[in-house]
C-alpha cells in the first residue's frame, strides 16, 4: 500500500482512482476543482483563510502581569511553554515525512500548510518568551527538556513514533504515526492552552492567552485534517485506541507533574476528567465509543467566561470551523 510519491511522474494521471489517498499515479498537479475528496477544497480554504503572525498580539500588558505570578504558577509557564514549543518544532519536521507516503496532490497541500502553521505556532512561543523573560531565561526554557526528566520522557513518547515510521515506513507504523498526529493535534496540547486560559481568567497574561486562541483554532483544523485521512487511510481502531490510552495516560502523569494541585483553578482530579473528556470526543469523530465513563469538560466555564467576555476573535464566534463537512471531524471543537 506504502509507496513513495514521484516528484515527476508524467506517466501518472489526474483520475479518482489515480489519486488515491495512498498507492496512487498522480501527475502530481494539485487541482482543487477537482478533488477526490470532497473535504480537501474547504479545509484547505479554511486552513488559509486563518493566517495570522505573532506580532499581530501587543504582549506590553504581560511583561506587567507575568510579576503577578505565583512561584509555582511562573514554573509552569516555563515548563508548559518548552512542552508546546517541542510539540510544533516537532511536528514542523514530522509532518514531510507523513506527506511523503501521501499520493493525493491536493492532501500533501493541505500537509504542507499544516507544517507551515507550526512553524508560525514555533514563532509564537518565541515571542511570548521574549517578551516575558530575559535572554538567560528563554535559553534555559528552550533546553529545559535536557534537564527535566517529565520532559524528556514526554518528548520521547511522542517522537519515538515518528522516528519508528521514518526508520521503517511500514503499514503499521504508518497508521500509528497518523494516529500519534491525531492524538497529538487533539489532545497533548489541550492541557497547555487551559493553563494559560485559567491564567487570562484571572487577568494574569491576557495576551499570551489570546496568542493561544490563535494557535488552538488552527490545531482544530490541523485535527480535522488527520480525523479525514485517518478515516480515507482506513487506520485500524484498535492502533487509534491504543495511541490515544497512551496519550491520556501521559497527559495525567504530565500534568499531575507541571500542575498538581498548585495552579488555582486546576487540580489532579479536574486535570485528569479534562484529558479523558478530551480523548471520549476525539474518538467520538473516528465514530468510536468513548473509552471513559461519566467525564465531562470541568473548565466549561473558563470557555463560557472567554465567550461572553468577548476575550475571542470573531473568527472563533463565526463558526468558520464547522462549516465545512468533514464528517464531524471538527464540529463543535471550538467549545474545547
Amino acid at each position: 500500500m506504502l509507496k513513495r510519491t514521484k516528484l515527476f511522474n508524467p506517466n501518472g494521471g489526474d483520475s479518482f482512482q489515480e489519486q488515491a489517498l495512498l498507492g496512487g499515479n498522480p501527475s502530481g498537479i494539485a487541482n482543487l476543482n477537482n478533488s477526490r475528496y470532497s473535504w480537501v477544497s474547504p479545509l484547505y480554504r479554511q486552513m488559509v483563510g486563518n493566517f495570522w503572525v505573532p506580532e499581530k498580539v501587543d504582549l506590553t500588558g504581560d511583561k506587567v502581569s507575568i510579576k503577578e505570578l505565583t512561584e509555582d504558577e511562573d514554573e509552569a509557564t516555563k515548563n508548559t511553554l518548552s512542552f508546546l514549543i517541542f510539540l510544533d518544532n516537532y511536528q514542523t519536521a514530522n509532518l514531510p515525512s507523513v506527506s511523503g507516503y501521501i499520493t493525493n496532490p491536493n492532501v500533501r497541500n493541505l500537509l504542507t500548510v499544516h507544517a507551515f502553521q507550526e512553524v508560525i505556532h514555533s514563532a509564537a512561543y518565541q515571542y511570548v518568551l521574549e517578551a516575558l523573560y530575559p535572554t538567560m531565561q528563554r535559553d534555559e526554557i528552550y533546553n529545559r527538556w535536557k534537564t527535566n526528566n517529565a520532559l524528556m520522557e514526554r518528548n520521547k513518547s511522542i517522537a519515538s513514533i515518528g522516528e519508528a515510521f521514518a526508520s521503517e515506513a511500514s503499514e503499521y507504523n504508518f497508521h500509528k504515526v497518523l494516529a500519534a498526529n491525531f492524538a497529538l493535534e487533539g489532545i497533548y496540547f489541550y492541557q497547555g492552552f487551559n493553563f494559560f486560559d485559567q491564567l487570562a481568567h484571572r487577568n494574569r497574561l491576557v495576551q499570551t492567552d489570546k496568542e493561544i486562541d490563535y494557535i488552538r483554532n488552527d490545531e482544530l483544523t490541523h485535527m480535522g485534517l488527520f480525523v479525514n485521512i485517518m478515516k480515507e487511510a482506513k487506520t485500524p481502531k484498535a492502533i487509534i485506541e491504543e495511541v490515544v490510552e497512551d496519550a491520556v495516560n501521559n497527559e495525567i502523569a504530565w500534568c499531575k507533574s507541571v500542575y498538581g494541585n498548585r495552579i488555582l483553578g486546576i487540580s489532579e482530579a479536574s486535570s485528569e476528567e479534562y484529558v479523558k473528556y478530551i480523548a471520549n470526543d476525539r474518538l467520538g469523530r473516528m465514530g468510536i465509543a468513548p473509552m471513559f465513563q461519566g467525564v465531562k469538560n470541568p473548565y466549561a466555564h473558563i470557555e463560557q467566561s472567554k465567550k461572553s467576555g468577548g476575550k475571542r476573535e470573531n473568527f472563533f464566534e463565526s463558526g468558520a470551523v464547522t462549516e465545512y463537512d468533514t464528517a464531524g471531524s471538527v464540529d463543535g471543537w471550538d467549545d474545547l
